[in-house]
């Protein structure tokens, strides 16, 4: 179930249903969202190891880098389109639309969610 504590969040989820419902073949709706930052650290799993040997991962560790995900999700096919950043800015933003816009070329009407 979709909540959200926007005053107008009624009205504005019936506009996307609306579009959604009429979508021609040459639209395509995309809701775009970012997820992070978050830290690149050793994470437990499967592994190589010599035989009697165990592999530790420390509960405490230092962080490794940091990372952004930029997603854009195309809502009547269920495509996505990501790409890591390390900021979340406008600029990111900006990039990912220019790569909508090329990868829909052929679209006459590009819809945006954010």
């Amino acid at each position: 179930m979709l909540t959200s504590s926007d005053p107008d969040y009624s009205k504005k989820l019936d506009r996307i249903r609306l579009i959604l419902s009429g979508l021609c073949p040459d639209e395509a709706f995309f809701s775009i969202d970012e997820f992070g930052p978050f830290a690149v650290k050793v994470q437990p799993g499967r592994t190589f190891t010599a035989p009697g040997e165990q592999r530790i991962v420390p509960q405490w560790q230092k962080s490794r880098g940091c990372l952004i995900l930029t997603a854009a999700l195309e809502l009547s096919g269920n495509p996505v389109t990501h790409f890591y950043s390390t900021k979340k800015n406008t600029n990111e933003m900006i990039r990912m639309m220019e790569i909508l816009v090329e990868q829909c070329r052929d679209r006459r009407k590009l819809y945006i969610s954010v």
